[in-house]
């Protein structure tokens, strides 16, 4: 599995980011509205399996959380040909969905930096951020330049994100901004 070099800041204020964002190089790339599937993995409750969808690309996860720190989610990822197929097969090889989540994502990139920032959206929390980078020295190089206001951080799942609200994400079967359940 790989390792991802991400963490979260806690608490944005969207426009702000947005230009702090631009201000250090960073162009808007995409923005995306993804629909996923959760399942669990029996054999460790740390990790989980992800199937997501923006429309256009769809991939099934593998993800395991180790610690909060930048380096403390593995990830191993496939792009599959198909959401609802792919769901129905893993529902066929004995996986239960805990959850289905929507959110919105504002993905912004960097030649400079070689990394990826995207401001995530998700029903009833804050909006947050996340870096991504190839190396955990560039991810804390880009957190000292856009976290001067000493926001919470964490490389937790969104899971955690949540009970950091005092939400807890488990409690949703149907995550969406239109009606959760």
């Amino acid at each position: 599995m790989d390792t991802e070099f991400e963490i979260k800041v806690l608490d944005i204020d969207l426009g702000k980011t947005q230009s702090l964002l631009r201000d250090l190089g960073f162009t808007e790339q995409s923005s995306l509205e993804f629909k996923r599937y959760i399942y669990p993995v029996k054999s460790n409750n740390r990790s989980w399996l992800r199937l997501r969808t923006d429309g256009k690309k769809t991939t099934l996860s593998v993800k395991e959380y180790t610690s909060d720190k930048v380096d403390g989610v593995k990830e191993l990822e496939v792009v599959v040909s198909g959401f609802e197929q792919t769901h129905l097969l893993l529902q066929k090889l004995g996986h239960t969905s805990d959850s289905y989540q929507e959110n919105h994502r504002t993905v912004f990139i960097s030649k400079k930096y070689d990394a990826e920032i995207s401001i995530d959206e998700w029903p009833h929390i804050p909006a947050y951020l996340e870096i991504e980078a190839k190396d955990k020295k560039t991810v804390n190089e880009l957190l000292a330049k856009i976290n001067t206001h000493s926001l919470p951080t964490t490389s937790a799942p969104t899971k955690d994100v949540y009970m950091h609200y005092g939400l807890k994400l488990d409690d949703y079967k149907s995550l969406s901004f239109k009606k959760s359940v």
